[in-house]
């Protein structure tokens, strides 16, 4: 359940606030399903803040794998 808040932070941090109300329930699902391995491969001892992971994952943008950073802002995902 955890993994879960936190991607649900991750996915409304991650892109814009707006774009995750806008596409709603299945956006942030899909970006769920494409950080999940990159957060716990980068950011595992955040885990489970919400906040420390959010910032750990804005931090290594550069190291994520291109699926999850398709949901960061200018990714293809997040417009």
């Amino acid at each position: 359940m955890r993994v879960f808040i936190v991607l649900t932070v991750l996915a409304a941090s991650a892109g814009s606030l707006s774009a995750a109300e806008e596409h709603g329930f299945w956006w942030r699902t899909r970006a769920q399903a494409a950080c999940i391995s990159d957060v716990i491969r980068l950011c595992k001892s955040a885990m489970p803040h919400e906040d420390k992971v959010t910032d750990c994952m804005k931090d290594k943008k550069q190291q994520v794998s291109a699926g999850c950073a398709a949901f960061y802002p200018g990714g293809s995902e997040a417009e």
